[in-house]
């Protein structure tokens, strides 16, 4: 998505605030069935209407907001919006324009008066127009989150992963995930699941005690909690891939049974990992002490029936993992290219559908072979550079055959009706084809910070793809150049 100009800002500030306009101004209004855009309708009675406010707002929210930087969501921006809108829908210059100019008619049958704004600015619209005073009471909201202090949140969750040996503390985004004290963490848990405002607290703790997880932490500043939360999710999740592509790299065999298996579809396979996002997290800021209970604490519960346990040893995917990036320094919107494939890895590893994770390991090889439109068989082409490079050639002769079908059964899938093609097999080839294009990023094309010179890899590629014959002309080529600039 571009910056919008000023023309579609209004389009979308008018869709808001016609929307929060007061329900006194349309009383006795009669209906234009020629003009529609001025017609009142609430979010929650129309749900055309719903669609509509929650696009406008969420557009313009991410125009208006550097928000990961403000370390807060949409959703706590949201309010802040809505005080604008109800502030312009009270404006007089507004409801004329939004009921046909006839605001004091409106008014008089009111018992209601405009009230002061929450966020006064010195532009009016009849003077500046409603795009300019919209975009300087956002500057207003800024200015409110900006002097909004951080708070330190720590948040922990079960981690059903059994470490046979101990394991470092891992760091992902800045952020140090680490092994937490138990004296640490049950008082805090007991204090939130006998708590009055918070649900789930109790069930974590029972569920801890029965599948005797270990606890893991770590800490966030933020200025809210669901930043902290998504934070949390989103660093935990790259965590993931990189821990299931170092303990599952190049691995031909799923984990355990689909759980569509018993909608009729019998052959084998499953999911390729259980290390995902935890059943559940809990939490607690710094001022919490001071201040118990919602917002300075709380649990959330994502999956009921605890996670399966994975069994790990640090030390025998230790070497792998060490290739792999912290993204330190990572900013929402700006994500290095190999930080977009480890989403789309993790996705494909824990879907329960092997089509789906078909989809999700074709990305991964699409996006790293940077190859252009329309070049499918090149894509698969440099992935099987790729595997012939981190395996040593030493792959099964069946796995080049299967790969020439992948772009083949991608291609139908796209074009045509062609889930029915995408097999088990074609899942395999595209996992490990995946495993082993991540793995090429990592050892030869990534820089420290995550960035990769692509004019660089295509050149690679290119070379590497080409038949013997190609090869030796060029190098000689190439052999020769350097011979005349020598001399």
């Amino acid at each position: 998505m571009g910056v919008m100009d000023d023309e579609e800002k209004e389009i979308l500030i008018e869709m808001l605030v016609a929307n929060s306009l007061p329900i006194r101004t349309m009383e006795g209004e009669p209906s234009n069935d020629e003009d529609e855009s001025h017609e009142i309708s609430s979010p929650q009675h129309d749900k055309l209407t719903s669609l509509k406010y929650q696009y406008a707002m969420q557009r313009l929210i991410v125009d208006y907001f550097n928000y990961d930087s403000m370390q807060v969501t949409v959703s706590d921006l949201q309010r802040s919006v809505m005080t604008t809108l109800i502030d312009l829908a009270d404006d007089p210059r507004v409801l004329e324009e939004f009921t046909e100019g006839r605001p004091s008619e409106n008014l008089e049958n009111s018992s209601q008066s405009p009230t002061d704004p929450s966020l006064p600015v010195e532009k009016t619209v009849e003077d500046d127009g409603l795009v300019e005073v919209f975009s300087a009471k956002m500057d207003a909201i800024k200015q409110n989150w900006g002097e909004t202090p951080s708070r330190e949140f720590t948040i922990w969750f079960p981690w059903h992963i059994r470490w046979g040996d101990d394991p470092p503390a891992f760091e992902i985004y800045g952020h140090t995930f680490e092994s937490a004290d138990q004296s640490e963490w049950r008082p805090r848990l007991e204090e939130i699941a006998h708590g009055p405002d918070v649900s789930g607290g109790g069930y974590i703790l029972q569920e801890i005690e029965d599948a005797n997880y270990d606890v893991w932490r770590t800490t966030i500043s933020s200025r809210t909690p669901r930043w902290a939360m998504l934070r949390f999710k989103n660093a935990l999740e790259i965590l993931s891939a990189q821990l299931n592509h170092s303990a599952y790299f190049t691995d031909y065999q799923t984990r355990a049974d689909r759980l569509d298996r018993m909608s009729g579809d019998t052959r084998d396979g499953g999911r390729w990992s259980a290390i995902q996002r935890p059943f559940a997290v809990f939490y607690v800021d710094e001022c919490v002490d001071e201040h118990p209970y919602t917002p300075h604490w709380g649990a959330n519960v994502y999956h009921r029936g605890g996670r399966p346990e994975v069994s790990l040893d640090y030390s025998s995917l230790s070497n792998r993992f060490d290739t792999h990036l912290p993204f330190e320094d990572l900013q929402v919107g700006y994500e290095p290219l190999l930080h977009d494939v480890l989403v789309d890895y993790q996705q494909g590893l824990t879907e329960t559908d092997h089509r789906r994770s078909f989809i999700n390991f074709w990305r991964v090889i699409e996006e790293l072979s940077l190859a252009g439109q329309g070049q499918k068989k090149v894509t698969v082409e440099r992935a099987l550079f790729a595997l012939e490079l981190v395996t040593d050639g030493e792959y099964d002769p069946i796995v080049e055959r299967v790969a020439d079908e992948i772009w083949e059964v991608r291609n139908t899938r796209t074009h045509e009706t062609g889930w029915i093609h995408i097999g088990t097999e074609h899942e395999t080839v595209a996992k490990v084809l995946a495993d082993a294009m991540i793995g090429l990023y990592l050892t030869e094309f990534v820089d420290t910070d995550g960035s990769v010179d692509e004019s660089k890899i295509r050149r690679v590629f290119r070379w590497a793809t080409k038949s013997g014959t190609a090869r030796e002309e060029t190098q000689e080529a190439l052999n020769t150049v350097n011979r005349l600039l020598g001399e």
